[in-house]
């Protein structure tokens, strides 16, 4: 199962895209999850909705679906999960919650998700 996770390290957010079991010892970090910066120029941040957030949603969304994703699925997506984590801990994100929040953005929107593969 792919997964993200975010850890804090020295005052920093890093976010890595990784693969297995998120409470194993054995999951492989696949690679550093790509940075898109459209609002915050200080790089990634959660707990709370901002921009750092929201540059994070923007990057997670976009990685799942392979091209950049719509700003507004993203905002959905902070609200709905990057804004409850707490800022000061380390966190996993499974792959398919993330699907789960980005239908109910696009149903919210009435855009047909079931028409669009993931």
């Amino acid at each position: 199962m792919q997964f993200f996770r975010g850890d804090r390290i020295a005052g920093t957010f890093q976010v890595s895209v990784c693969e297995g079991d998120p409470d194993s010892l054995d999951a492989i970090i696949l690679r550093p999850l790509r940075y898109i910066s459209r609002h915050s120029p200080d790089g990634f941040a959660w707990g709370r909705i901002n921009r750092g957030a929201a540059d994070l949603a923007l990057a997670i969304c976009s990685e799942i679906l392979g091209h950049n994703a719509p700003v507004m699925i993203a905002r959905f997506v902070v609200v709905e999960l990057i804004a409850p984590l707490d800022a000061e801990k380390g966190w996993t994100l499974p792959r398919t919650r993330v699907l789960d929040s980005m239908a109910r953005a696009y149903g919210a929107a009435g855009s047909g998700l079931g028409q669009v593969r993931l």
